[in-house]
C-alpha cells in the first residue's frame, strides 16, 4: 500500500501510519493515555513540528483536553526553559528525551515510534530519574 504524507518527518513513519490523520490521532491518544499533569504544553523546535502540533492541538481540544500550543519554533534555550518547568515529557523525539533526562526530575514517557528510541531505551535499560549521564554529556549540556 502506498501512503501520501505531508512532510518528511511523518514520511519516516510510513511503516506505522498510512497518513497524517492516523499519525496525529495515534499521537493524541498516546498523550491522553499517558499524561499525568493538569495541562499539556505542545512545544516545538522545528517547523515541521509546529505543523504537527497545530493538528494535534485541534484533536486534543476537540477531546476536551487542557492543552496549550506554543505556536512558534523555539530556540534550544527556550525549549530547555520549558523542560525545566515540566513535570512530564511525552515525546517521540530523541533529542527531547535526552535533554529531559539531563535536566532530571521529569517523568519521561517515550513514544516508541523509531528504532533509535527503542535502541536508546534498551541500551540504558531505564527512563527512571536516576539515569546515569556520563561526565562528558553533563559538560556539554551545562554549556547550553
Amino acid at each position: 500500500m502506498h501512503c501520501n504524507f505531508d512532510n518528511y518527518a511523518i514520511a519516516n513513519l510510513q511503516s506505522l501510519f498510512c497518513n497524517k490523520y492516523d499519525y496525529i490521532n495515534a499521537w493524541a491518544n498516546y498523550i491522553i493515555e499517558n499524561h499525568f499533569d493538569d495541562k499539556i504544553l505542545l512545544a516545538n523546535t522545528t517547523f515541521d513540528d509546529i505543523e504537527c502540533s497545530r493538528s494535534l492541538y485541534k484533536v486534543l481540544i476537540s477531546k476536551k483536553i487542557n492543552v496549550i500550543l506554543v505556536d512558534e519554533q523555539l530556540s534550544l534555550g527556550k525549549y530547555i526553559d520549558y523542560l525545566f518547568s515540566a513535570k512530564t515529557l511525552i515525546s517521540g523525539r530523541m533529542h527531547s528525551l535526552i535533554l529531559a533526562k539531563a535536566i532530571g526530575n521529569i517523568t519521561i514517557i517515550p513514544w516508541f515510534i523509531s528504532k533509535k528510541i527503542i535502541g536508546f531505551v534498551e541500551k540504558y535499560n531505564t527512563f527512571d530519574s536516576v539515569f546515569p549521564l556520563s561526565n562528558e554529556i553533563k559538560t556539554v549540556l551545562s554549556r547550553l
